[in-house]
């Protein structure tokens, strides 16, 4: 019987921010001034609303119920075996053990072992971004209220880091950029939060008009029944 476990924040139990346990929150092991404009955007990203609330629960639901373990121990397994043979080719092809010293040698397939590690990094983030599209997408999926729950979830976890970007002052720096993303150096092994608030705001207006579209057809199939009803009678 397979299962999982869903890690939940203890901020989800907070419904204002009198709810904020402000003595025990501590950014970079000092205190907050709650008082100060980081202080209180850091105080409001905290409080979620409910339907923010099932947006993240849902959205962790989602994530258990992909093949990630699967996918990244296949990745994993089938970069080491294709590092080794080719490691294996090129040094049987070129007929290193003659031409080549042991530490030279070494130099070579410590080189093809580290092309293949960038490879297995660069198709690991590209796994893990498409899981994380995936499972937005499908919470998105349960209804209107998820979609705005996930609209204003991503967007407060913008704001959150963005306060504490101030909070933590050149520290903060180095994690966050102005706009709330992870830094990311070379590669991003999720995708960026702006992005996933974006794909929300996108997939909720795509939706209304969908909706208008559906009424607007309603209307015009309600007039012709009218018109039609109009010359029967006539």
């Amino acid at each position: 019987m397979a299962g999982a476990i869903v890690g939940i924040p203890a901020t989800i139990n907070y419904k204002t921010t009198d709810d904020v346990q402000r003595d025990e929150i501590l950014v970079s092991g000092q205190k907050v001034d709650w008082e100060g404009e980081a202080g209180q955007s850091l105080q409001n990203s905290i409080v979620l609303t409910e339907k923010a609330k099932r947006f993240m629960i849902a959205r962790e639901i989602q994530y258990t119920n992909s093949n990630h373990l699967y996918g990244t121990a296949t990745l994993l397994t089938g970069s080491c075996l294709v590092a080794y043979t080719t490691g294996f080719y090129v040094n049987r092809g070129f007929q290193l053990q003659r031409i080549m010293k042991r530490w030279a040698r070494g130099i070579v397939f410590t080189a093809i072992a580290g092309a293949y590690g960038v490879l297995f990094k660069v198709l690991y983030d590209a796994q893990q971004c498409r899981r994380d599209r995936k499972a937005d997408k499908k919470t998105a999926a349960m209804g209107v209220n998820y979609l705005e729950g996930g609209i204003e979830y991503y967007t407060k976890v913008l704001n959150r880091n963005m306060a504490l970007r101030k909070l933590m002052g050149p520290e903060g720096e180095k994690l966050y950029t102005i706009y709330g993303n992870k830094v990311s150096t070379w590669s991003d092994p999720t995708v960026q939060l702006t992005a996933r608030r974006d794909l929300m705001v996108k997939l909720y207006r795509d939706r209304l008009e969908k909706e208008k579209e559906a009424r607007e057809k309603a209307k015009e199939a309600e007039s012709e029944k009218s018109e039609q009803a109009k010359h029967v009678q006539s």
